[in-house]
């Protein structure tokens, strides 16, 4: 009997021990995804973002309002490239357009302002040229981006011309002492357009830093067919293979207080739209030369030369140095070096385009703190441009330009209860066969804090800007004409006001702001009365103005789902109408094309990642009315349409695994759920205008794939 009892103690304290021990376990994870979480919750709320300042600042705390897209932003929207992640509309108040369906140019609009308005950098250096820009944002594959900084107004008080509506600044991926990077995702999707096309997307990463040593090197690969929306046989998105290749070391010593930085980054690209019907001619094949016997048959796209196809290749090779030195009581000294060379081969019909772009840029900024509550910053940067173009066989004549530029900004703390921002920056363009010109750039911010949680942000700055050697609005192989500067021509200035109050907390975030930008002398380039031997002249045609509200609203339920919102309102327009008062467009030439009147983004985000692992992402964006240019063909008229509004939804559901310390992911999401597509669509039949684009054309896409990573 006491046997048999001391045969059921011992099973029943085996059972408890090991039931103790499977709770301790389970406890011990659970305390483990506790830190965890709580670890991700203090990086989240301590972001660091550099680009207001060029100095490092808490999101929360820093001066001059900046908005910020995260690499996890980035992979819960399922874009596929930096044009997807503007358009999907993750930073308020930017849009994108597409204005070729030919060759898919496309330019980044920031509060109502053209393209050539918001400044691209990467790394906060504008290496990102005009020429690059014209099909560079299809270009930028996402995997090495940690994360998107937008600081929008005239930034020309830290960065120079150009960015009078803003910056963008693109900030890759660095590796960290004992947290290797290791990744690779796949992903396949489908166009249910008239000729159900393919999309695919490879890439990987691979980062560690042992000792004084780190290194981080990003591939990627993508394809995509082209896109027929109707069944005019004429592309509406083209077809595309690219591949990326960027590599970044660092080599520390003195206790990582000083680092030297090696960079390299290369794309290539090759792209092709037009006409994908059928075509033919007749060959000579036989003994009877001159007379053409055969007759062979061929899609027009193939053909380079064809009078409907553009095919358009780029190579682009970037490389630089760098330097960064920590003294004591936080000071900085940041130096580089970073040069690039753009090539891109095109032709148009039998046209053809060759241009080959070097830029070379040094940039020094220094930052030193005094008495606790006062940095200086000062800062310079000199800046080489050379391009040579081919245009239709004939050689161009090589354009240059230099601008050496230097600035300080001073930033006072005042208590905790504000904080004042002071800088200005000058410029001088030279050694230009295209322009010259020099500037004053000076800005203001201020921050009051009102309580913990609530405060307010101001901004004037002024901006200016020249013309650029490569325009934007000659992005067409065919139409890269000569273009006259005349010598009455003055450069653009700028005045950007904007003002915000922002209430941030853990659940509950929301700010509001309002901008105007005013820019003086506007410059365009007109095709109307050159002078002989040109076919365009860049004109001063008069002042603008963009003005409006921009609202972000997030909520953070419980721990698993957060909702949010943002809405903007627009007005961009210039002071007088620029057509003659006989043409139909008069009444709305006053208005700056291709600029919605409101758009807004809606959506949540629901991760329970403690149980099962499954994350769901959905969105809703609305793009209002917009005045937007239609050229007829068949009637050589113009016409200005006001577009009516439209509705994109995306959703995208995600199931990550844990196995040790990797994680694999499989998703599956839609854009444009519902199939939303412009109810005009160029047509060769009816000779509308490819450029003629202010929605989607390329409907529902359908994508999977999976993730690994450590």
């Amino acid at each position: 009997m006491r046997s048999a009892i001391r045969i059921v103690v011992s099973l029943v304290c085996t059972i408890a021990l090991i039931a103790s021990n499977g709770i301790a376990q389970e406890f011990e994870v659970e305390i483990e995804k506790e830190k965890k979480e709580d670890k991700e919750k203090q990086v989240k709320e301590a972001r660091i973002v550099v680009t207001g300042t060029r100095t490092k600042k808490r999101l929360k705390d820093v001066v001059v309002r900046t908005e910020l897209v995260t690499k996890e932003d980035i992979e819960n929207s399922g874009a596929k490239n930096m044009f997807e992640v503007l358009d999907k509309g993750l930073i308020p108040g930017v849009t994108v357009n597409t204005s070729c369906t030919n060759c898919n140019f496309s330019e980044v609009r920031m509060q109502g302002l053209e393209g050539g308005y918001t400044l691209m950098l990467f790394d906060g250096l504008p290496i990102f040229s005009s020429l690059a820009g014209v099909y560079g944002l299809r270009q930028i594959h996402p995997a090495n981006i940690d994360r998107i900084e937008v600081v929008k107004g005239a930034a020309s008080a830290l960065y120079g011309s150009s960015a009078l509506g803003g910056v963008i600044n693109i900030i890759t991926r660095e590796p960290e002492a004992d947290k290797p990077i290791l990744s690779a995702s796949y992903k396949r999707g489908v166009y249910e357009a008239a000729n159900t096309a393919f999309s695919w997307d490879a890439d990987g990463t691979a980062g560690i830093r042992q000792g004084d040593v780190a290194i981080i090197v990003t591939g990627s690969k993508h394809h995509n067919d082209y896109v027929l929306t109707n069944d005019d046989e004429y592309t509406d998105m083209v077809e595309q293979d690219s591949q990326t290749l960027s590599a970044k070391t660092h080599i520390y010593f003195l206790n990582d207080s000083h680092r030297r930085t090696f960079t390299g980054r290369s794309i290539y690209e090759f792209r092709r739209g037009g006409y994908t019907g059928q075509r033919s001619r007749m060959i000579d094949h036989d003994e009877d030369p001159g007379t053409p016997d055969i007759e062979i048959f061929y899609k027009a796209i193939d053909d380079p030369l064809d009078a409907d196809a553009e095919h358009i290749r780029t190579d682009r090779w970037e490389y630089g140095v760098g330097y960064r030195a920590i003294f004591p009581a936080g000071n900085s000294l940041d130096i580089n070096y970073l040069q690039s060379r753009h090539m891109r081969d095109a032709t148009n019909a039998e046209r053809a385009f060759y241009s080959e772009e070097d830029i070379s840029i040094v940039d020094l900024v220094y930052s030193h703190t005094l008495f606790g509550f006062n940095t200086i910053t000062l800062g310079g940067n000199w800046k080489s441009e050379d391009l040579a173009q081919i245009i239709n066989y004939q050689k161009d004549e090589d354009k240059k330009s230099k601008i050496a530029a230097g600035f300080i900004q001073d930033e006072i703390k005042i208590l905790k209860i504000a904080e004042i921002v002071v800088g200005v920056r000058y410029d001088d363009v030279y050694d230009s066969n295209l322009y010259e010109d020099s500037a004053w750039s000076p800005r203001t911010s201020v921050k009051l804090n009102l309580t913990e949680d609530l405060s307010i942000r101001s901004s004037w700055g002024m901006g200016f800007k020249v013309p650029g050697l490569f325009a934007e609005d000659l992005h067409l192989c065919s139409a890269a004409p000569q273009v006259n500067v005349p010598d009455d021509l003055k450069s653009e200035k700028s005045q950007s006001y904007t003002g915000s109050i922002a209430y941030v907390t853990d659940v509950f975030n929301i700010d509001v702001t309002v901008f105007r930008t005013t820019i003086k002398d506007k410059i365009s380039l007109e095709f109307d009365d050159p002078p002989a031997g040109y076919d365009a002249s860049f004109r001063n045609v008069g002042d603008a103005a963009t003005q409006g509200v921009e609202t972000n609203v997030s909520v953070q339920l419980l721990k698993p789902l957060r909702i949010f919102g943002s809405y903007t309102y627009t007005l961009a327009e210039y002071d007088t109408k620029r057509g003659n008062p006989a043409d139909p467009n008069y009444d709305d030439s006053d208005n700056i094309l291709r600029t919605p009147e409101q758009t807004a983004r809606f959506g949540f985000e629901l991760t329970e990642k403690q149980y099962t692992g499954i994350s769901l992402f959905a969105s809703g964006r609305y793009t209002g009315r917009q005045y937007a240019e239609r050229v007829m063909v068949a009637d050589g008229n113009t016409y200005i349409d006001h577009t009516d509004g439209y509705f994109v939804y995306d959703a995208k559901v995600q199931w990550d695994i844990d196995y040790g310390e990797w994680i694999f992911s499989a998703f599956f999401g839609v854009d444009n759920i519902t199939n939303e597509t412009q109810e005009r669509i160029y047509s060769a039949e009816d000779e509308e205008s490819a450029a003629y684009i202010y929605a989607p054309l390329t409907g529902r896409y359908i994508y999977g794939g999976a993730k690994m990573s450590l």
